[in-house]
C-alpha cells in the first residue's frame, strides 16, 4: 500500500495543472542550490508541497539544475521527457508545449531552462522574478474574483429582501 502522506511527482506526469507547475517552480527554486532535481526523486505531500528526496551531487552545477528544473516542469505538464535522448546536442530541438496545456509564459520559461548551452539558461534570480510575477497575477485575479463574488452576493441579497 502506498503512503498517502506523499506521492511521487511522476504519478502526476501529464495531468499536472499549470498552477501546480508554477507552485513547483516556486518551491524548487527556493531550494535549488541545495538539491539535485530529477523527476524520479520528486514527491508531493498532502499539503501540496514538493520535496526532492536525493542528495546533492558535487558534479551537478546550478546550470545543470536549472536544466533539470525545466525538464521536470515539462515532464509534469506533458507526461513525457523533454529531450528524446540522454545526450543533448546543440542541434537537439527544444520542445514546446501546446498552448492548450500551459500559458506562453510558462512554455517560454521551460524552453529557456532547457537550453543546450548553460550560458543561455536563465539565472536563478530571473526564474524567481518570472515566478513572482506570475504569483502576483494569480493574486490579483483571485482578489478580483473575490470582489466580483461579494458584489454579486450583495446584489442577490438585496433582491431577496
Amino acid at each position: 500500500m502506498r503512503n498517502l502522506e506523499t506521492i511521487p511527482a511522476s504519478s502526476l506526469a501529464g495531468y499536472c495543472p499549470e498552477s501546480l507547475v508554477w507552485s513547483f517552480l516556486d518551491q524548487m527554486t527556493a531550494s535549488l542550490p541545495d538539491a539535485v532535481l530529477l523527476p524520479s526523486c520528486l514527491f508531493l505531500d498532502a499539503a501540496g508541497q514538493f520535496h526532492c528526496k536525493n542528495e546533492k551531487s558535487k558534479e551537478q552545477s546550478l546550470a545543470d539544475n536549472i536544466q533539470a528544473l525545466g525538464a521536470s516542469a515539462y515532464y509534469l505538464i506533458m507526461g513525457i521527457p523533454a529531450l528524446n535522448s540522454a545526450i543533448q546536442t546543440a542541434s537537439s530541438p527544444i520542445p514546446s508545449i501546446p498552448p492548450r496545456r500551459c500559458s506562453r509564459e510558462l512554455d517560454t520559461l521551460i524552453r529557456h531552462c532547457l537550453a543546450f548551452c548553460p550560458e543561455d539558461r536563465p539565472a536563478l534570480q530571473e526564474i524567481r522574478a518570472v515566478v513572482e510575477r506570475e504569483k502576483g497575477k494569480e493574486r490579483r485575479a483571485l482578489k478580483g474574483n473575490l470582489q466580483e463574488d461579494s458584489f454579486s452576493f450583495s446584489f442577490w441579497k438585496e433582491e431577496m429582501l
